[in-house]
């Protein structure tokens, strides 16, 4: 369907551009978010480290390498949160985007997934960061519903207000409710705190080029 595309959405239409260049001109307030609660030992954070940066990348092989380093920094340190959802959003991502992990089914990943997120909102849930990677697991296996998925952006906006990936996540969920004027109020919210962030972006310049279709 049209809302499941990805990255190259970045090419929708100039007016949409030109509207989400225009809506990143706005200022950024401060944020008064509560810092996520890191780890002490120097090898776990760096194998997250570098999962967060394969997950950037986003590829066939790059997946499969943060999977495999996220599972090594849990392996270290059982109490670091932000590394159980790293590893939850990369098993979440090996199932978008059929990234083969080593050893695991399809059915396995989304195991994986879940219980990785879980594990992680229930280490630190007063962080975004947990509550998000959770909201895009269960947009995933749940995609029938968005009842889970926005009550967990709730929790994350509530963390911090002013992240923008959790202001994409909520106009992305409004778009899929048909919700037309809340998707714009949220994408634009997004742009603005997020202004370069290509996933939101390309996002914002698609709804806003269906959204104006006759």
């Amino acid at each position: 369907g049209r809302r499941g595309i990805g990255w190259f959405a970045l090419g929708a239409t100039s007016a949409a551009v030109a509207l989400a260049v225009a809506v990143m001109s706005a200022t950024r307030r401060h944020s008064t978010a509560t810092a996520p609660r890191m780890t002490r030992d120097t090898l776990a954070l760096a194998l997250y480290n570098r999962g967060r940066e394969n997950v950037k990348v986003r590829t066939l092989t790059s997946v499969p390498e943060a999977f495999s380093e996220f599972s090594r920094a849990v392996e270290r340190d059982s109490g670091f949160a932000l590394a159980w959802s790293g590893l939850a959003r990369s098993a979440q991502l090996a199932l978008l985007i059929g990234a083969p992990i080593p050893g695991r089914s399809r059915d396995s990943l989304v195991a994986v997934a879940l219980a990785a997120a879980q594990r992680a909102v229930t280490l630190d849930s007063t962080s975004s960061e947990p509550w998000l990677v959770r909201a895009r697991v269960m947009e995933s296996v749940e995609p029938t519903s968005r009842t889970a998925v926005l009550n967990d952006i709730k929790r994350a906006l509530a963390a911090d207000s002013m992240n923008g990936e959790a202001w994409f996540l909520l106009a992305r969920a409004r778009d899929e409710l048909l919700d037309t004027t809340g998707a714009r109020v949220a994408y634009e919210r997004a742009v603005r705190l997020a202004p370069m962030n290509p996933e939101v972006l390309g996002f914002f310049a698609l709804h806003y080029h269906y959204a104006n279709q006759p």
